[in-house]
């Protein structure tokens, strides 16, 4: 008779019922716009979509990060625009016919995953969706992935949504 025990998770997870209410993560890529069609599809009439940009509060230096765009600091103001720019454009996406209370929060944090976490917590969501990138295994290696860390950490269950290919 084998003595091993499985490990004991800490983390309690909820047990996926009836899903009323849906977190979808957005960096207003395409792999982001297929979570949000597949979470409108997915919500009830009447569910709740709450629709999360997350801004890095300390972006990392030119070259370490692949999307990372090296430039000026924005100002007060031009941060105010291009948070009203992301909001306006998030509400945009969201299908005409997809009937649920939504809510866009953009939130700063020190990594995307802390951030969608504590979004999900803040808004007691049923259901974590986000696209996942699909950079490789080198990328995600060295810098992590988003997709990983949020299936790991999160005490909901989590819905990936792969790119498109071809």
């Amino acid at each position: 008779m084998d003595k091993r025990r499985a490990p004991r998770h800490r983390m309690s997870m909820r047990s996926l019922g009836p899903i009323r209410s849906l977190l979808v993560a957005m960096d207003l890529s395409e792999t982001s716009r297929r979570a949000l069609t597949q979470a409108c599809a997915l919500v009830p009439k009447g569910g709740r979509l709450v629709l999360v940009h997350v801004e890095i509060e300390h972006p990392l230096p030119g070259g370490l990060y692949p999307t990372y765009q090296p430039g000026h600091r924005l100002t007060p103001e031009e941060r105010t625009k291009q948070r009203e720019h992301v909001r306006a454009e998030l509400e945009r996406l969201v299908p005409k016919e997809c009937d649920a209370q939504r809510t866009v929060e953009i939130v700063d944090a020190p990594d995307v995953a802390k951030g969608l976490l504590a979004a999900a917590a803040r808004h007691d969501v049923d259901l974590v969706c986000l696209g996942t990138h699909g950079h490789g295994a080198l990328v995600s290696a060295l810098l992590g992935s988003v997709a990983s860390a949020v299936v790991a950490k999160s005490d909901r269950p989590v819905l990936l949504v792969p790119r498109q290919r071809g």
